[in-house]
Parts: C-alpha cells; sequence; structure tokens
C-alpha cells in the first residue's frame, strides 16, 4: 500500500441510546486514488457504540502504509441527552411537511448567520414514509456553480439527489436546482456543506466533505402540515404579464384594449418581443406559442422573438408576412425547422436561428428566400448540410454557422457570388470542396477550430 489520505465527513452527534457505527463517513483512498478503507482501525475509548450514554468521546482512526508509516486522525463523538420532546417531533405521521430553516457560521454558537442560508429557498419540504425523514432544499442562488449539497446527519453525510429545477436553458442547465437527503431528525442542528466552484470547488472533490465550505443548519420549530411549495420557486405564469399581448396592444386603434382581426391584419412596422432586461425577465412570461403571428398581415417589417422558450414553429405561422424583412429567433428551443416554413417570405433579408437546438436543414429550406442577405446559425447541433442547401440565396452576403458539428462545406457554396463573410468556426468539417474557389466577393473567411487536413 502506498501514501494515502483519510477523508472523514464531519463529526458524529447522537442521542443517547441511538447505536453508532463509527465506520460511517469514514475513506481512505491512496495516490492512485484506490480504495482502501478496509485498512483502517479504529478506537474509541469508554463507547458502548451500541447503548452510547451521555458523554463526549474521541475516535481515532489509523492506518499503515508498506514503509510501517501510520497516519492518523480524530473524530469527535458527541451524545446527548435523550429529548422526549424532540422525540416526539421526529416520530411524525407519514405525510409531507412544510418547515423553515436557520444557517449559522460553524463556532459562533449559532449566534452569526452564514451567507450560505440565502444560497437556498427559506421553504423546506418534509417527506415521512414509514417513519423515515427525507428533507428537500431548493438551490436558487449559483446553481450552475454549486456542485453538490449535503447534510451530516447521524455522522454521515449521505448522497444527495440533484435535480434541475424550473424551465432547461438552451445550454442544457437550469438556474435552480434540488437537493434531497435523508434525515435522522429536525430538532438537532446540523453540519451541512456546499461544495462551489466559487469558493474553489471541483467536481473531482464531490464527497470529500473536508473540501465543502460548512455551515450549521437549525431547523424551525414549527412545522406546517402539508407542503405549501417553494417561495422563490417557478413564478406562475398565470400572474406574470404576456409579452405578446402587451407588444400587441400597441396596435389598438379604437382603445377599447383589445386588438380586433381588422387591427391585428392592418398592424405596421415591427414586433419586437425580445426580453432585454432583467426586469422584462420577471415582468413577463417567456413565449411558447407563436400561432397568434398569424393573425397579422403584411404589414410587418421585423419580427424579434430573442430569449423566449419556442420550441416548434406552426404550420403557416410565416404565411401572411410576406413583407417581413428580418426575423430573429435566437435563444429559444427550436429543434427543427419544418420544410416550407420559410417559403412565404420572399422579401426577408435577415434570419438569425443562433443559440438553439435545429438538427438539420431540410433541403429547400431557404430556396424562397432570394433576397436573403444575412443568416446567422451558430451554436445549434447541425452535423450535415445538404448540397444544394444555399443554391438560391443570390443575395447573401454575410453566412455565419459557427459552434455546430457539421462535418461539410456543401458543394453548393459557390452558388453564393454575393458572399463577402463566412464563418464555419468550431465544427467538424475535414475538408474544403473546390468550390469555395468560386466565391470571388469572399473577403472574410474563418474555419478555425476544425478538423481540415
Amino acid at each position: 500500500m502506498s501514501d494515502f489520505n483519510i477523508n472523514v465527513n464531519g463529526d458524529i452527534k447522537v442521542e443517547e441510546g441511538t447505536s453508532i457505527n463509527l465506520m460511517e463517513g469514514i475513506s481512505a483512498k491512496d495516490k492512485m486514488g484506490n480504495d482502501v478503507s478496509n485498512h483502517i482501525k479504529v478506537t474509541c475509548e469508554n463507547l458502548n457504540v451500541d447503548n452510547p450514554i451521555e458523554g463526549k468521546y474521541k475516535a481515532i482512526y489509523s492506518i499503515k502504509n508498506n514503509s510501517s508509516e501510520i497516519k492518523t486522525i480524530e473524530r469527535n463523538i458527541v451524545v446527548t441527552k435523550k429529548n422526549n420532546n424532540a422525540e416526539n417531533k421526529n416520530k411524525l405521521e407519514d405525510g409531507v411537511y412544510t418547515l423553515g430553516f436557520q444557517a449559522y457560521k460553524l463556532d459562533s454558537h449559532n449566534k452569526e448567520t452564514s451567507m450560505l442560508g440565502g444560497f437556498f429557498d427559506k421553504n423546506v419540504k418534509l417527506e415521512v414514509k414509514n417513519g423515515k425523514m427525507t428533507i428537500t432544499m431548493l438551490n436558487t442562488v449559483q446553481a450552475t456553480m454549486l456542485y453538490d449539497f449535503r447534510m451530516i446527519s447521524n455522522g454521515i453525510a449521505a448522497e444527495s439527489k440533484c435535480n434541475g429545477y424550473g424551465e432547461e436553458n438552451n445550454n442544457g442547465s437550469y438556474e435552480m436546482q434540488t437537493f434531497q437527503f435523508p434525515v435522522s431528525d429536525i430538532t438537532s442542528e446540523h453540519i451541512a456543506g456546499v461544495l462551489v466552484s466559487a469558493m474553489g470547488g471541483k467536481k473531482t472533490d464531490i464527497g470529500d466533505m473536508s473540501k465543502y465550505k460548512q455551515v450549521n443548519i437549525v431547523f424551525n420549530k414549527d412545522i406546517k402540515k402539508g407542503w405549501t411549495g417553494f417561495e422563490k420557486g417557478i413564478k406562475d405564469h398565470k400572474k406574470l404579464k404576456d409579452k405578446f399581448e402587451a407588444i400587441a396592444l400597441n396596435f389598438d386603434k379604437d382603445g377599447d384594449g383589445k386588438v380586433s382581426d381588422s387591427e391585428y391584419k392592418d398592424a405596421k412596422g415591427g414586433l419586437n418581443f425580445k426580453l432585454q432586461t432583467l426586469s422584462e425577465m420577471r415582468e413577463y412570461a417567456k413565449i411558447k406559442d407563436i400561432s397568434k403571428l398569424k393573425k397579422f398581415g403584411n404589414g410587418i417589417k421585423s419580427i424579434d422573438l430573442t430569449s423566449h422558450a419556442i420550441s416548434e414553429l406552426p404550420k403557416g405561422v410565416f404565411d401572411n408576412l410576406t413583407n417581413l424583412e428580418s426575423l430573429n429567433l435566437n435563444c429559444n428551443k427550436l429543434t427543427s425547422l419544418p420544410k416550407g416554413i420559410f417559403d412565404k417570405l420572399i422579401n426577408l433579408k435577415e434570419l438569425n436561428l443562433n443559440e438553439n437546438k435545429i438538427e438539420e436543414l431540410p433541403e429547400g429550406i431557404f430556396d424562397k428566400l432570394i433576397k436573403l442577405e444575412t443568416l446567422t446559425i451558430n451554436r445549434n447541433r447541425i452535423k450535415k448540410l445538404p448540397d444544394n442547401i444555399f443554391n438560391n440565396l443570390k443575395s447573401l452576403d454575410f453566412l455565419t454557422l459557427d459552434e455546430n458539428m457539421i462535418e461539410n462545406i456543401p458543394t453548393g457554396i459557390g452558388n453564393l457570388k454575393n458572399l463577402t463573410w463566412l464563418t464555419m468556426n468550431k465544427n467538424n468539417i475535414t475538408k474544403v470542396p473546390k468550390e469555395m474557389g468560386e466565391l470571388k466577393k469572399l473577403s472574410r473567411l474563418s474555419l478555425s477550430n476544425n478538423n481540415i487536413k
């Protein structure tokens, strides 16, 4: 056996009469990362692990390497007097409950609150089944940087079940996440820890409580029967304003607070549905269904639907917008483009489809866009481009397809006689077709981070 490290997941604190497993939460690994926990020896004088009595004890863990060097680590064992009132609270009938908590800095004797308490929703979900308790807490801050959260109960920092909470964003991550874990009692304080990248935490440290930022958690005494929900959870979209309706009201010519079919049809100008500020994101619900665009007529020149939750384009949704010149669908959840979806947009000059989840471009999808000058489809999941995908884009000047998984440059690229700008960075392209030489007006070409040989 080579050099090693012993890890202790916190002290053990139990009530008298509760049996103790001194090896729970103890592990050892050698420098190669192999588990050598079976070589650990433990001693704890005067402690009856089967029926401990009130008092403070010290467990000593030791391990010897091949050079007969011994490494030891100590752990406090605290056995408290049995609390009959607490026992009653810990023997709740099966069901779901709502409770709160306070977070205190370690060694502050529960007098100084910890900022870590602000990482979580103030409401805690408690589930009791067959006498066993499970806690669920909602992490509302720095969810993408908080790798793990655990609570030590009976000396064990059990692994938490982590689930994304709310709506998945375009990167496949969540703004919030829940952590669920067992707890033996809700009356005494518990040491908990968070592993956060902003505090030096690494994913490789998950499970090693010595690398966690630790805090004392004390659950509130008031326990409510039933689950009231997380206070900072997902907002009810019914309570949020409808961005579509808010923009549409600009075309309410008679001032009756409603937009009639004729007012929709006669609307002129641009439709800017983009959620641009944090306050707007809090005020308005994200648009999921854009079928109401069918109500508008050919007076609409531009539409911006950036940063919503659109996952599909309804058939014919753009068919009445024959004079549309600019369409922005960036930062949505589109996975596909229906055939013919853009066919009536014969005057379109700019089309932006960045940061979606589009996997393929159907043949002919752009064939009717003869006036298109700008096309951007960055940060999607496209692998293959049909050879004739750009054949009819005679007016195209600016084309970017960065950060996809594209394996080929279509041979039809040579038909883009007016193209001056082309970038296809961070793809899987292996070769450049000879047709690229036909792009006589091309002044900017970037194919970095590909596999071109």
